[in-house]
């Protein structure tokens, strides 16, 4: 399975690494994640700030929304400091 999240090249640098750090701890804190490969690279868009690209449905809508915490950050997210 191969996860893709896309985020603009507008995003802060500080918010892109909490990107990563989901991406990278995803597989071995969730089992539904165990075997995936999540890519996440910058590329130029202008409308939103993220994409989420996965076969299934159901995993890309949370990946989504855990993105979107991570965007966040700080106390805002859910995820606290991630």
């Amino acid at each position: 399975m191969k996860i893709d999240i896309a985020v603009a090249e507008t995003v802060p640098d500080e918010a892109f690494a909490r990107i990563e750090r989901l991406a990278k701890g995803l597989p071995s804190a969730d089992s539904s994640f165990r075997d995936a490969e999540i890519i996440v690279r910058r590329t130029p868009m202008d409308i939103v700030q993220t994409m989420v690209t996965d076969d299934d449905y159901s995993r890309q809508k949370l990946v989504e929304i855990m993105v979107e915490q991570a965007l966040k950050g700080g106390h805002d997210s859910l995820f606290g400091a991630l």
